[in-house]
C-alpha cells in the first residue's frame, strides 16, 4: 500500500466501483484504489471515526467536529455539510463509554 499517514483507523471503509472510502483520526477522508494509491482527501477538521457509506456517486460521512459530509466520490469536492447536535463516535468507543460511567446500557448488535 502506498498510503502513508498518522492516525487510525478504527471504522470500516466502504468499496464502491474499485475505490476503497475511509475516514481516519488524522482528520481525513480518503480515496485509494484497491491498489493503495490515494485518489483524493478530504480534511474535515477532526476525526473521522465513522464509516463512510457511498451511493450514487456521493460519499457520506460522520466528523467529530459534529458534521455530516456529502463528498463526490470522484473528486472528494463537498457537495454539502450538515451540523449536527454532536460528534460519531465508533461502536466500540460509545460501548466503552458506557461501561466506564456505571450506566447499565442494553444494546443490539445486529
Amino acid at each position: 500500500m502506498n498510503l502513508h499517514h498518522r492516525g487510525a483507523v478504527l471504522a470500516s471503509p466502504a468499496v464502491s466501483n474499485g475505490v476503497v472510502y475511509v475516514g481516519s483520526e488524522n482528520n481525513n477522508v480518503y480515496a485509494l484504489r484497491y491498489t493503495g494509491v490515494k485518489v483524493w482527501n478530504y480534511p474535515t477538521g477532526d476525526a473521522v471515526l465513522s464509516s463512510p457509506a457511498v451511493t450514487n456517486g456521493t460519499v457520506y460521512v460522520g466528523s467529530e467536529n459534529n458534521k455530516v459530509y456529502a463528498l463526490n466520490a470522484t473528486t472528494g469536492v463537498k457537495v454539502w455539510s450538515f451540523t449536527t447536535g454532536g460528534g460519531f463516535i465508533h461502536p466500540r468507543q460509545s460501548l466503552t463509554a458506557s461501561c466506564t460511567s456505571g450506566a447499565r446500557t442494553t444494546r443490539s448488535t445486529p
